[in-house]
C-alpha cells in the first residue's frame, strides 16, 4: 500500500510537471485517498469529494491511472469529478461546499440500502453557506455518514483569522480536544488525525468508523503539496497552475520577459490605493482576483446616462450583425466576408444588455432586410432571441447565434464556436440566404 502512494504521487508530478493542473490539493491528499479506496467498496459506498480539484488520485484508483501515465492520454480526463468518465463519480463538480448532499443519505434510507456515504470537504469549502446547510442537514438525517474535513490551514491562499477558521485552529493545536468544538455542538461524533498524511493511520481511523449508523466526522490534518518541497515551501504558489521544473520548482515558462500584464498593472493600482486609502475596500470571488477600484471608475468617460444606446460600428445596409461582447470581432469578420460578395453590412456593438436601443432598431427596418446576432452565452433567453422578439412583427428576418444550453467539458473555444455556427463564413452565407 505504501508502494502505491509513491507511485501515486511520483506519476501525479510527472502529470503536473509536463500538464499543470491543481498541484497542492492533488500532493496533499494522496495517502487519504489511497486509504479511501483501500478501506470503503467504491462505488457501493460513495466517496463525494467537494470541489473535486483534489481527485486525481482517486482518478487513477478507479480505472483511469492512463490519463496520468500516458503523456499521450493526459487529456482524457477532466481535472473534476464527472460521471461521464466512471460509476465511481457522483456529480460534474466544479466549485466548492457541494459535498455534504444529504440527499444520497436520505436516498440510501430511503431504499433500504446500507453502503457508506463519504464526503470530503476541505476547510476552505466550509467557509460557503451550503457547507453549513449540509453539516446541519446531515446530523438530523442521524443515519451512516462520514464527513471528512481535509484541514491544511489553506483555502488558496492561508486561511485568515476569525470564524470557523480560528475553530478549526483551535481544534488543532489542542490535537482536538478544544472545548468549543463547532462539530460536536451539532452533533457529530468527531475524531480528530494531526497526521492527516500518514497511510497507515489514515487506514485505521477509516476503518474504525465504516458502516457506521449515525454522523461521524473526521477532522484531518493534511500539508498541501505534501511530498513536493517547493509546494510545501509555498503553498498558494503552488495551489494551482501550468507546467512545473520538478528540479528547480518553478512554472515553466516563469521569468521570462513578456512585458507588463493588465493583470500586474491593475494589482499594483488597487494595492497601492488600498495602503493610502483605509476606506478603499475590494470585493473577490474566493481566487486572489482583483476588481476595478474607484479611481479606475472615474477614469471612465462612458455616458450613462445614453444606458441602452448602441454604438454603430460600421454603418451600412441590408445586413445588421450586432456583436455583443467578445463576439464582436467575429462581426467584423463576417461582415467582411458579406462585403466580398457585394453586401455592405452595418456592425453593431451593443455595449449593453439591459435593455434595447428601439430607436436604432426601429430605423434598421427602413433598409434592412436581415438582423443577425452573436452572442458567446446561451442562445435560448439571450439578448438575440430580446431582439428578434422586438422585430417579430416586423418584415425584417432575424438570425441568432449562441450557444447551446449544455455544460461543455474541456473544449477548445473555436471548435465550440464552430458547432454553433459562429463562423464568419456560415453566418455570411446565413446571411446572403435570407436576403434571397
Amino acid at each position: 500500500m505504501h508502494t502505491l502512494v509513491d507511485e501515486a504521487r511520483a506519476a501525479l508530478l510527472q502529470k503536473l510537471g509536463v500538464h499543470g493542473g491543481h498541484n497542492g490539493p492533488n500532493l496533499g491528499v494522496v495517502e487519504m485517498t489511497v486509504a479511501l479506496h483501500a478501506v470503503f467498496d467504491s462505488p457501493t459506498d460513495k466517496i463525494i469529494y467537494d470541489v473535486s480539484h483534489q481527485s486525481y488520485v482517486h482518478k487513477m484508483l478507479t480505472g483511469r491511472a492512463q490519463a496520468f501515465l500516458d503523456p499521450a492520454h493526459y487529456d482524457d480526463v477532466s481535472g473534476y469529478t464527472n460521471p461521464k468518465e466512471s460509476d465511481d463519480d457522483f456529480f460534474s463538480i466544479g466549485h466548492t461546499s457541494t459535498s455534504l448532499a444529504s440527499g444520497f443519505i436520505k436516498a440510501r434510507d430511503v431504499l433500504g440500502n446500507h453502503e457508506n456515504i463519504v464526503a470530503v470537504i476541505g476547510d476552505g469549502s466550509l467557509s460557503g453557506g451550503l457547507a453549513y446547510e449540509g453539516l446541519n442537514n446531515v446530523v438530523t438525517e442521524n443515519s451512516n455518514a462520514i464527513v471528512i474535513v481535509n484541514d491544511n490551514d489553506q483555502s488558496i491562499a492561508k486561511n485568515p483569522t476569525g470564524g470557523i477558521y480560528t475553530a478549526l485552529r483551535k481544534l488543532r493545536e489542542s490535537n482536538g480536544q478544544a472545548e468549543d468544538n463547532f462539530f460536536t455542538a451539532l452533533g457529530y461524533e468527531y475524531h480528530y488525525l494531526a497526521d492527516g498524511n500518514d497511510l497507515d493511520q489514515l487506514i485505521a481511523l477509516f476503518k474504525s468508523v465504516k458502516d457506521t449508523d449515525h454522523p461521524v466526522l473526521l477532522h484531518v490534518q493534511t500539508e498541501k503539496g505534501h511530498g513536493f518541497a517547493p509546494a510545501e515551501a509555498n503553498h498558494e504558489k503552488f495551489h494551482a497552475g501550468g507546467p512545473i521544473d520538478l528540479k528547480t520548482g518553478d512554472y515553466k515558462g516563469a521569468g521570462q520577459p513578456a512585458g507588463e500584464t493588465y493583470d500586474a498593472v491593475l494589482s499594483d493600482l488597487v494595492f497601492n490605493k488600498l495602503k493610502q486609502d483605509r476606506s478603499v475596500i475590494a470585493l473577490s470571488s474566493g481566487t486572489p482576483m482583483i476588481i476595478f477600484n474607484q479611481e479606475q471608475r472615474q477614469a471612465d468617460t462612458t455616458d450613462y446616462g445614453d444606458l441602452n444606446k448602441n454604438q454603430v460600428v460600421h454603418q451600412g445596409s441590408k445586413v445588421a450583425i450586432f456583436g455583443v461582447g467578445n463576439l464582436l470581432g467575429l462581426a467584423k469578420q463576417a461582415a467582411a466576408k458579406l462585403a466580398e460578395e457585394g453586401v455592405d453590412a452595418t456592425v453593431i456593438n451593443p455595449r449593453y444588455l439591459t435593455g434595447l436601443d428601439t430607436e436604432l432598431l426601429d430605423q434598421l427596418q427602413a433598409d434592412h432586410q436581415v438582423v443577425v446576432t452573436l452572442e458567446d452565452g446561451i442562445l435560448e433567453g439571450g439578448y438575440g432571441q430580446t431582439i428578434a422578439s422586438y422585430l417579430g412583427d416586423s418584415a425584417v428576418r432575424v438570425q441568432n447565434y449562441g450557444l447551446q444550453k449544455a455544460y461543455p467539458d474541456r473544449y477548445d473555444v473555436n471548435e465550440l464556436l464552430a458547432q454553433n455556427g459562429l463562423t464568419a463564413d456560415n453566418i455570411a452565407q446565413q446571411a446572403l440566404k435570407a436576403l434571397n
